[in-house]
Protein backbone atom coordinates (compact mmCIF):
# COMPACT_ATOMS: atom_id res chain seq x y z
CA UNK A 1 0.00 0.00 0.00
CA UNK A 2 1.19 3.50 -0.88
CA UNK A 3 1.08 6.48 1.51
CA UNK A 4 1.05 10.07 -0.24
CA UNK A 5 2.43 13.09 1.55
CA UNK A 6 2.11 16.75 0.62
CA UNK A 7 4.49 19.36 2.85
CA UNK A 8 7.18 21.44 4.39
CA UNK A 9 9.76 18.08 4.31
CA UNK A 10 12.90 17.74 3.25
CA UNK A 11 11.31 15.43 0.99
CA UNK A 12 8.35 18.07 0.15
CA UNK A 13 6.38 16.08 -1.60
CA UNK A 14 6.55 12.16 -0.88
CA UNK A 15 5.62 8.49 -1.08
CA UNK A 16 5.79 5.94 0.95
CA UNK A 17 4.87 2.02 -0.64
CA UNK A 18 4.86 -0.63 2.27
CA UNK A 19 6.21 -3.56 1.09
CA UNK A 20 5.73 -6.70 4.10
CA UNK A 21 8.17 -7.75 6.60
CA UNK A 22 8.87 -4.24 7.96
CA UNK A 23 9.79 -3.30 4.30
CA UNK A 24 9.36 0.20 2.78
CA UNK A 25 10.43 2.26 0.02
CA UNK A 26 10.37 5.90 -0.56
CA UNK A 27 10.25 8.16 -3.42
CA UNK A 28 10.94 12.04 -2.52
CA UNK A 29 10.81 15.35 -4.49
CA UNK A 30 7.88 14.30 -6.96
CA UNK A 31 6.40 17.23 -8.98
CA UNK A 32 2.95 15.26 -8.45
CA UNK A 33 2.20 12.24 -7.42
CA UNK A 34 0.25 10.14 -9.67
CA UNK A 35 -0.89 7.56 -7.16
CA UNK A 36 -3.34 8.43 -4.53
CA UNK A 37 -2.86 7.77 -0.34
CA UNK A 38 -3.60 4.35 0.29
CA UNK A 39 -3.69 2.62 -3.70
CA UNK A 40 -2.45 -0.79 -3.85
CA UNK A 41 0.08 -0.58 -6.50
CA UNK A 42 2.47 -3.23 -8.31
CA UNK A 43 5.56 -3.60 -10.16
CA UNK A 44 5.35 -1.37 -13.23
CA UNK A 45 2.57 1.02 -11.52
CA UNK A 46 3.12 5.10 -12.05
CA UNK A 47 3.55 6.71 -8.77
CA UNK A 48 4.50 10.05 -9.81
CA UNK A 49 6.62 12.30 -11.97
CA UNK A 50 10.01 13.66 -11.03
CA UNK A 51 10.07 16.97 -9.47
CA UNK A 52 11.97 19.51 -7.73
CA UNK A 53 9.82 20.08 -4.24
CA UNK A 54 11.27 20.44 -0.78
CA UNK A 55 14.97 20.74 -0.14
CA UNK A 56 16.24 20.04 -3.90
CA UNK A 57 18.69 21.59 -6.27
CA UNK A 58 17.03 20.32 -9.45
CA UNK A 59 14.74 17.28 -10.83
CA UNK A 60 15.47 14.13 -9.26
CA UNK A 61 14.06 11.22 -7.89
CA UNK A 62 15.19 10.84 -4.08
CA UNK A 63 14.81 6.99 -3.12
CA UNK A 64 15.22 5.26 0.00
CA UNK A 65 14.70 1.43 1.31
CA UNK A 66 14.11 1.22 4.55
CA UNK A 67 13.75 -1.83 6.84
CA UNK A 68 12.11 -1.41 10.36
CA UNK A 69 12.39 1.98 10.57
CA UNK A 70 16.37 2.14 9.79
CA UNK A 71 18.01 2.69 6.35
CA UNK A 72 19.42 0.25 3.76
CA UNK A 73 21.77 0.70 1.08
CA UNK A 74 19.62 0.30 -2.21
CA UNK A 75 22.23 -0.71 -4.36
CA UNK A 76 22.90 -4.82 -3.76
CA UNK A 77 18.98 -4.63 -4.85
CA UNK A 78 19.03 -2.59 -7.79
CA UNK A 79 19.37 -3.74 -11.38
CA UNK A 80 21.57 -0.61 -12.29
CA UNK A 81 24.10 -1.68 -9.48
CA UNK A 82 23.97 -5.43 -10.34
CA UNK A 83 24.41 -4.94 -13.91
CA UNK A 84 27.21 -2.54 -13.28
CA UNK A 85 28.57 -4.75 -11.38
CA UNK A 86 28.54 -7.86 -13.31
CA UNK A 87 30.43 -5.18 -16.45
CA UNK A 88 33.44 -4.61 -14.19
Amino acid sequence: MIRVFHGPTGYGNYAIITRGNGYATLYGHPHDLVAKDGDIVQRGDLIDHAGTTGNSTGPHLHFEVRKDGGYLDPAPSSRTARGAASRR
